[in-house]
Parts: structure tokens; sequence; C-alpha cells
């Protein structure tokens, strides 16, 4: 099974009934790849770390209101620990991106925002996020709970990738993101700036994905 079949569902959303029967379907493969893969010699199943990008980034219009895309999610987590290709910052970016339509209430959507955590600490430092990569994991993060510890932890850990990068000398960098304008304040000490990442996340409406600086 590729994971980018997920891929050519982006935009479609899970509250139209044949979607969610794809979505059921995809899962269905899913796991029998899972089952075959554990009786193979390597003894899982070995996702690179761009399909694992492309598929979450193929749910980007959909949402945990429907149990089909929870139980879809319900797998990720394994694929993205045991996956031995190492994570870019557009693979975390990718992933980010296609969970902005889940909230973070469910141990699914936690579990895979720990999962990303961890990926993400692995990604050597001279490895730069771009500032779409930091673009799509704000996208992916502005609807979610900030005091949820898996949320916090991870934009701790995000705090930190937009610090090294080149807009990390801006006081207040913004990025305009998929219709959502998202500030972040960086003249605070780094400990608190994770809490304050996401500051007014949609503000306003636009139809570009760009990079401004304010």
């Amino acid at each position: 099974m590729h994971m980018t079949s997920i891929n050519i569902y982006a935009g479609m959303n899970s509250d139209i009934i044949e979607v969610r029967l794809i979505v059921k379907a995809l899962t269905e493969k899913l796991v029998i790849a899972m089952q075959k893969a554990g009786e193979s010699k390597k003894g899982f199943l070995d996702f690179t770390a761009q399909g694992i990008g492309s598929a979450l980034y193929g749910l980007q219009s959909m949402s945990d209101e429907v149990p089909e895309t929870v139980d879809l999610l319900s797998y990720f987590p394994d694929l993205i620990m045991s996956s031995t290709d190492p994570m870019t910052p557009q693979d975390i970016g990718n992933s980010f991106f296609g969970i902005q339509g889940f909230t973070a209430d469910t141990e699914e959507v936690k579990n895979i925002l720990s999962s990303l955590t961890v990926r993400m600490t692995e990604i050597p430092d001279e490895m730069k996020f771009e500032g779409r990569d930091i673009g799509h994991c704000l996208s992916g993060l502005s609807n979610k709970n900030t005091q949820i510890p898996e949320v916090a932890t991870v934009l701790q850990e995000l705090s930190l990738r937009l610090a090294q990068s080149k807009y990390g000398a801006e006081t207040n960098p913004v990025f305009v993101q998929s219709g959502k304008y998202i500030k972040v304040r960086l003249n605070e000490p780094l400990q608190k700036i994770g809490e304050r990442m996401i500051d007014d996340g949609v503000r306003r409406a636009v139809k570009t994905d760009s990079v401004i600086m304010k």
C-alpha cells in the first residue's frame, strides 16, 4: 500500500458519506498491510517519511467528528515511530498541516502530536525549518488547546526550531498560511514562547501561502 493513496483525497470533506467510505476502505487496506508486514522478516511496516507526511497532508479537510477518520489516525503513531526514514522539516510541516481540522481532544491526535514531536527532535540543528514548514506546523496547531500537554510540548520544540531559523532574528514574525494569519512573538524568554506561539490564529482571511515580517 502506498501512503500517497490518502494524499489524493486532500480537500475532500469527511462529512460526506462517500468520503467516509473511502477512508474506511483505506484503513482496512492499511491494517492488512500492517498485519502482513508483522509476519515478514522485518516485522513492521516501514513507510518513508515523505509518504507519512503526504498521507497526513491528505487529511487536511477532514475532522475528528466522524469515527472513520479517528480510526485511521489511530494507526499513524506506530507508522511515524517505526519508520526508519528520517523526517525532514517539510515532512513534519506536511504532517501537521494535515491535522488542522482535528482537535487535540482525542487520544489518537495526542499520540500523533507526541510522535511528531519525537521525530522533530531527531532533525539535526543544521537542517533549518523554512517559512513554509513553520507555517504548515502553525496551521495544524492553530485550533488546538495549548493547555493540553502534548500541544504545549510540540510548541516548545517548534519555538526552538523557529528561533534557529532565519526568522528567529525577527521580534514578531507573521506567517500567512492557507487563510490563517498567525503572529509569533519572539521577544520573550524562550521557555514562554511555546505558550504564545499562536496569537490570533485566524485574524483575517487570505488566499496565499507566504511569510511576512512585522
